[in-house]
């Protein structure tokens, strides 16, 4: 389940905007081919303006250039744009950025904002700045586009974009598992019997980019030191943000038919999906027995359980 995507626009001359890639942009940029003949047109030269984005690039606050970021710190994507056609324009147009998750631009990039431009002459330049903050790591990548607002008649309408200015957002996760029983609290079954269990899951830490998985597995009795693979579940990124807590429910776990001592073993990412501070706080276990026919060492155990 993704989350929604909501801007907070701010009364300055930048938007400030918290990006969760994969809600669907509804103010497309424009549309791009392979080129063009330029047109001619309104003035009395019969010229247009042509306006297209020259730079493209990450910044941090301090308008420093920076190849990557930390979640939810801010930065800038810093747009040139120059009026290379043969006529001036007095209208106003935008200068929108965009962001796509991963390391090329995709079909639904997520508009981040844009700026105004009044009017721009036969060569001039200017350049806007767009703040935004990203909440997940990962790789993603920027493209800008002039008049984004489609309000300026130009020579060439498919050169206006510059795109794929791929950057890095990191953060510091700590995936852990802090308690385990079964649902009943019982902890003594019968050969084959069915049981579910219940596991906490934490992140002291921050943000991570993927969802992951919690593998399942049992040990002892019948299968000795070996660990046997039951399970898995998953956790999606955004209901273990930084500083959560989930619950989560392992149903049907079925008692081994062979009586004995066994442990069932919950691990967090079990496929090392996620980069963690700590990688070594990953694993909880939880003691069981399968009952047998009494006179064993096992069924001495047994009875001292119930």
């Amino acid at each position: 389940m993704s989350s929604l995507f909501i801007p907070k626009v701010m009364a300055q001359a930048c938007v400030d905007v918290t990006l969760n890639v994969g809600s669907l942009n509804t103010d497309p940029p424009p549309s791009e081919s392979s080129g063009g003949d330029a047109t001619t047109g309104t003035n009395a030269s019969g010229s247009k303006p042509d306006l297209i984005i020259i730079e493209l690039s990450l910044e941090d606050a301090a308008h420093n250039p920076i190849p990557n970021l930390h979640i939810n710190t801010s930065a800038r994507c810093r747009m040139r744009l120059k009026n290379q056609g043969a006529a001036s324009t007095s209208t106003t147009f935008r200068t929108s950025c965009y962001i796509s998750d991963g390391l090329k631009t995709d079909d639904n990039p997520q508009d981040m904002g844009g700026e105004e431009t009044q009017g721009l002459g036969i060569g001039a330049t200017h350049t806007e700045h767009e703040d935004f903050t990203l909440e997940y790591p990962g790789w993603y990548n920027m493209m800008a586009c002039a008049d984004s607002s489609h309000q300026v008649t130009e020579s060439n309408e498919n050169n206006q974009c510059k795109r794929e200015v791929a950057f890095e957002v990191v953060s510091s996760p700590n995936l852990t598992l802090t308690a385990i029983a079964t649902t009943t609290g019982i902890t003594v079954f019968n050969p084959g019997e069915a049981f579910s269990v219940n596991v906490t899951a934490a992140n002291p830490g921050e943000n991570f980019g993927k969802s992951i998985y919690i593998g399942w597995y049992m040990t002892g009795g019948a299968y000795g030191t070996g660990e046997v693979f039951i399970a898995r579940d998953q956790i999606k990124r955004e209901n273990l943000k930084g500083g959560m807590t989930k619950g989560e429910n392992l149903e049907s776990v079925f008692a081994p038919t062979t009586p004995g001592r066994y442990t069932l073993i919950a691990r967090i990412d079990y496929d090392g999906r996620v980069n963690e501070t700590n990688e070594n706080d990953n694993e909880i276990r939880l003691p069981f027995h399968v009952k047998g026919s009494l006179g064993g060492e096992d069924d001495i155990f047994e009875m001292l359980l119930n």
